[in-house]
């Protein structure tokens, strides 16, 4: 992100590139190095054993002592990213803040607070990469024909940032989530003068179900940017990825902001995330969000029923 601004918060500095480079192979497979220790937030927290605690009273999801990179108070975000890039949304702290759906299973944070109604620092880290990424060439995303955002709330980055990006073969970005907050998703859609581009579609995939069987197996690009808050919906989640991603060369990048301190779901999601996948590996952290964790999910491996 090279600056961000919010109506309620005024101009933010800006920001320089990740703490790494990138680069494309002959197959387009990212070449990144692994963050050094010195440089991952909490990283032994983070490893601890998933069932050694549980973050069930954690619901209150603002981290304490870290600056964020967009103020949720903030009745809208712009950022500009890479390659000219800009993106402009509406969030709803008050949204956030009303509650959220005492009806839903499993995801106790869901059930306590509308947490796709503002801007995360782990969606803003992964629309940064992904800008970075298409600028830069990386055939990943310059490659890439299909491409979906698990949980994107209704602010939705990293579908935006997608449509948004110049140079790629996208035939289509799917923006995703729960129904009450697609409304909000296909207005920030219209905001960035995307309503009426083809490719893109807002449609609601609950993590664990078949939703759009029509898009199974058919995702090069699956993005899950701040979705990993409750250790329940760990496995759902990772599913919903498997389901839709292909088979052969597609790929998955996940993140999240290890300052809110779900340790206990993070460290779920990355043992459950390298049982699923060949390759899990952790990207270079952002200069300005060394507190985000980015992975690059790849080489699904085949689940085969036990009898």
């Amino acid at each position: 992100m090279r600056g961000a601004t919010g109506d309620a918060a005024g101009a933010a500095s800006a920001t320089g590139a990740g703490a790494g480079s990138t680069s494309a192979t002959a197959t387009g497979a990212p070449t990144l190095a692994r963050a050094p220790a010195c440089e991952r937030w909490r990283a032994a927290e983070l490893e601890r054993d998933s069932g050694s605690e549980s973050d069930c009273e954690a619901v209150d999801l603002a981290p304490l002592f870290v600056e964020r990179s967009v103020s949720q108070a903030a009745a809208r975000v712009a950022l500009e990213l890479a390659g000219g890039v800009q993106l402009d949304v509406a969030q709803d702290s008050g949204a956030r803040r009303a509650g959220g759906d005492a009806a839903l299973a499993g995801g106790l944070t869901e059930r306590m607070s509308q947490t796709g109604s503002v801007v995360w620092d782990g969606s803003v880290a992964a629309a940064e990469l992904l800008a970075e990424a298409a600028a830069s060439g990386e055939a990943w995303v310059r490659d890439a024909r299909r491409a979906l955002e698990l949980g994107a709330g209704a602010t939705g980055l990293g579908g935006l940032c997608l449509a948004k990006l110049a140079g790629t073969r996208l035939e289509l970005v799917a923006l995703t989530d729960r129904a009450p907050l697609l409304e909000r998703l296909r207005g920030n859609v219209a905001r960035n003068g995307l309503a009426q581009d083809a490719r893109v579609q807002v449609a609601e995939v609950l993590w664990g179900e078949t939703r759009r069987a029509d898009w199974a197996g058919t995702m090069d690009l699956v993005v899950a940017a701040a979705c990993v808050y409750d250790a329940p919906l760990v496995d759902p989640l990772l599913d919903t990825i498997a389901l839709y991603l292909r088979p052969a060369g597609g790929r998955c990048l996940a993140s999240f902001d290890a300052s809110v301190g779900r340790t206990a779901a993070y460290a779920h999601f990355l043992a459950r995330a390298r049982a699923r996948f060949a390759s899990v590996l952790e990207l270079p952290p952002r200069d300005r969000l060394p507190h985000v964790r980015i992975f690059a999910l790849a080489g699904l491996r085949r689940i085969v029923a036990q009898p």
